[in-house]
């Protein structure tokens, strides 16, 4: 049977940071700044519906669901089924004609609405102020075995040509299922989140599923072991609040995975189906090791807390070691002001940018590959960012910025992925040295440069980029272009590339993955 976690009661660092510091404000800004332009408003986050009044009677505008989501968090053993309400209420004038309630017709769940047992129930109402109670159950397999890890269905109720939908989600097989506890009311919606406890280790021996958001508390710690694989559940995301820290321990050829709860073929490389890793300041000691992260909307966040707010700063770090970000409806990896070492890491095929770094920070990048060839959607965004300053609202925050790019790829389908840009008022330090950049503008290179060795708008012969597949070919001038000191400085994590492949016999070639 399924596993739940086990959250906090007690009131956490997060809960007085809420009552204390404004995290309101910083839960509205959760998406990305105006400069980045990202496609998904706030309310399309929390899934938030809205209809228009139709004038003489109640308008299904004035429906409200007492949850969006509901989740059977427990399944009996002998009998595989279990029992939830959702309550339906008038908020308005007028009565709200109902014309059907109704699940699919293979539905795992069943209804009864008012002594109207479903799939379907007709030709119901509910008066001004009052509300209309509706049964869930769910008939389930007990054992799972490899069953879904998510059942899923929607209750759609119908009116006047329009309607409103809840979830209705159930465990599927045995794994750890974390479940909101409580909801963070914010400008844009509510956020269910809960908890985890303090000191909480994740191996492989059953999946891990996320609902809402999963908050690793201050001065707590989550260790994930190789092999493991989470799964977030529609809008899910896991936070690591300001002082926490994420250990992702994966191995060569053992990786761990992020991804959605869907994984038949049709959604096993769709982007979009969770929300965000999202890591705050406080913590040095962040570190995400053989990982795939893929099919969200941001694949990392790293904000500090502190800048965002145009506070006091402080530490804050994350170190990506042999990490593939793709599929990332918004952006791949996204920083406003928090510090990264990435190594042999691969960001590609994002809806906006593979990777955004913002609001200053210190930026090391070694042999990492940003690429870009989205074609789901029209992107009007590079590839590749990097700034000063994040604009919050009418205010520019800005923050010292010192990057350096080595021995790396930044290139996509567009004619121009490679942007930068600053404010005065902070340090604005940035070195790109033998690397391939794909840019629109002439980039200066020479002694005393910001550009050593580049190869501009060379095209890297990836292999199949569409499909994923960003090893070179042959022909590709990557080839042996890397500096083999750069690897020579820190052997320990460069002298392997992303697949494991020993990049010293030769000259290095550009990018996280070397040619064999």
């Amino acid at each position: 049977m399924m596993q739940a976690g086990n959250p906090k009661t007690t009131p956490t660092f997060l809960q007085l940071a809420i009552l204390r510091t404004g995290i309101l404000r910083y839960a509205h800004m959760l998406l990305v700044p105006q400069r980045l332009l990202v496609l998904l408003p706030l309310l399309a986050l929390f899934g938030l519906n809205a209809c228009l009044d139709e004038p003489g009677q109640g308008s299904l505008k004035d429906l409200r669901f007492s949850r969006d989501t509901v989740f059977f968090d427990t399944v009996f053993t002998q009998i595989g089924t279990s029992t939830q309400v959702l309550k339906l209420y008038n908020r308005g004038q007028g009565r709200i004609n109902i014309d059907e309630i109704s699940l699919h017709p293979n539905s795992v769940f069943r209804f009864n609405a008012n002594g109207n047992s479903g799939p379907m129930a007709e030709n119901l109402f509910i008066d001004p102020g009052d509300s209309l109670y509706v049964f869930l159950e769910a008939t389930l397999d007990p054992h799972g075995g490899n069953a879904v890890l998510i059942h899923e269905d929607s209750l759609m109720v119908l009116a006047q040509g329009d309607y409103k939908r809840a979830i209705l989600a159930a465990p599927g097989q045995d794994a750890r299922y974390y479940l909101p506890t409580d909801t963070l009311q914010t400008a844009g919606g509510s956020l269910p989140y809960s908890i985890l406890d303090c000191q909480t280790t994740w191996d492989a021996s059953k999946p891990v599923v996320i609902v809402g958001y999963l908050v690793v508390d201050s001065l707590c710690n989550l260790e994930i072991l190789a092999g493991t694989k989470v799964h977030f559940f529609n809008n899910g995301a896991l936070w690591v609040f300001r002082g926490g820290s994420l250990q992702v321990l994966g191995e060569l050829g053992n990786p761990v995975t992020f991804e959605g709860t869907r994984l038949n073929a049709t959604w096993r490389e769709t982007p979009g189906q969770w929300d965000r890793i999202l890591i705050n300041e406080g913590s040095t000691n962040n570190i995400i090791r053989h990982a795939i992260i893929k099919n969200g909307f941001i694949g990392i966040q790293a904000d500090h807390l502190g800048k965002v707010a145009g506070t006091a700063s402080g530490p804050g770090k994350v170190t990506l070691e042999s990490v593939e970000i793709r599929n990332m409806s918004g952006l791949g990896l996204y920083t406003r002001g928090l510090d990264i070492d990435a190594y042999n890491t691969l960001v590609h095929n994002s809806g906006q940018y593979s990777g955004a770094f913002t609001l200053g920070g210190t930026i090391r990048l070694d042999h990492c590959t940003f690429g870009n060839h989205w074609n789901r959607s029209n992107r009007s965004t590079p590839a590749f960012f990097f700034s000063n300053y994040f604009l919050g609202g009418n205010t520019a925050f800005i923050a010292d910025l010192n990057l350096r790019m080595r021995n790396s790829i930044i290139y996509g389908s567009q004619q121009g992925e490679f942007e930068y840009d600053s404010l005065g008022g902070a340090d604005f330090n940035y070195l790109f040295e033998q690397c391939l950049i794909k840019a629109e503008e002439e980039i200066a290179t020479g002694p005393n440069s910001r550009f050593v060795n580049i190869l501009r708008n060379e095209d890297p012969l990836f292999r199949s980029p569409s499909a994923g597949d960003y090893r070179l070919d042959a022909e590709s001038p990557a080839l042996d272009a890397g500096s083999l000191s750069i690897v020579q400085e820190n052997p320990f994590l460069l002298r392997f590339d992303l697949k494991g492949w020993n990049r010293t016999y030769t000259l290095p070639d550009l990018g996280a993955i070397e040619k064999q």
